[in-house]
């Protein structure tokens, strides 16, 4: 069979020129090394697989006679060409109306190439940006029986740490972002590393993990903090840098009350004790 190289050009004109690395989307070998990202759109997913669908589905129609016809065309196509490989390029353009997105599409037949444009047409009238999330986690040396205290009833100790948080940032903050934090979500849970050393290690050498306070040693109860939010990247950034203030002014706050109760239960216990070691020595009963 012979195979050409077919070459045509789409306006994309409902694709915002901003978002082209998006709606590239993520590539196999990315999605092999992590399997969410596979849920994202991608021309992979939303163009060229399903080109080869359409391809495959009406030629094999063809092929089995359904259409009313010989046959004879088979699976490559009425012009007997094959298919070849797909290509397609996004880029953008300056037009009098502004940026539009332009796709360079490449395939063996004709026939390909009208599919992959039919799939263009439906992937742009169907895209959405996907939302991205950017993801902290903070570890701290505090008894598991603080957590509750921490998160406080119906979340009420979250929502205060956040509001303090942005309550901080800095000034010069996106309103946007200030927002997005604001609605941030935190995780607070017990922790237990496989192995102290290599996790110091691991927070130290980690730019989205840090320690509130000093890195724990073996055997220390640890508590996992985990942060996320839509903000960009730089209020995100600014956002955890006044959260971290607070939570280790929050978590200081505590322990030192934590410490003044069990203060408070010894001594309390300690006279528990004498008053019965008292009952036992008198002599009168």
């Amino acid at each position: 069979m012979s195979v050409t190289t077919v070459q045509k050009k789409m306006d994309l004109p409902k694709f915002d020129p901003a978002d082209i690395g998006s709606i590239i989307g993520p590539s196999a070998k990315m999605c092999e090394k992590n399997q969410n990202l596979t849920r994202l759109p991608s021309l992979r997913k939303n163009v060229i697989s399903p080109a080869w669908k359409s391809f495959t589905t009406f030629y094999a129609e063809k092929k089995d006679g359904k259409d009313g016809k010989d046959g004879k065309d088979g699976k490559d196509g009425k012009d007997g060409k094959e298919p070849g490989r797909i290509f397609v390029k996004l880029g953008k353009e300056d037009r009098d109306g502004g940026a539009m997105v332009v796709a360079e599409i490449e395939c063996g037949s004709e026939e390909m190439c009208k599919f992959v444009m039919m799939h263009l047409e439906k992937y742009q009238g169907t895209f959405k940006k996907p939302v991205r999330k950017t993801f902290f986690n903070f570890y701290v040396n505090l008894n598991h029986h603080l957590i509750p205290l921490l998160i406080g009833r119906g979340g009420s100790g979250i929502k205060k740490l956040r509001t303090a948080a942005v309550a901080a940032m800095d000034e010069s903050v996106d309103a946007a972002d200030l927002d997005k934090c604001e609605k941030g979500f935190l995780k607070v849970e017990p922790f237990t590393p496989r192995d102290a050393g290599d996790f110091s290690n691991y927070v130290a050498e980690n730019p989205t993990s840090d320690f509130i306070g000093w890195a724990p040693q073996e055997g220390d109860p640890i508590v996992k903090i985990s942060v996320s939010s839509q903000a960009t990247p730089e209020g995100f950034k600014n956002f955890i840098e006044c959260l971290s203030d607070v939570l280790e002014q929050e978590i200081s706050t505590m322990m030192e009350r934590d410490k003044g109760r069990e203060e408070e239960r010894e001594t309390d216990r300690q006279r528990d004790i004498d008053e019965c070691q008292a009952a036992l020595d008198n002599q009168d009963w």
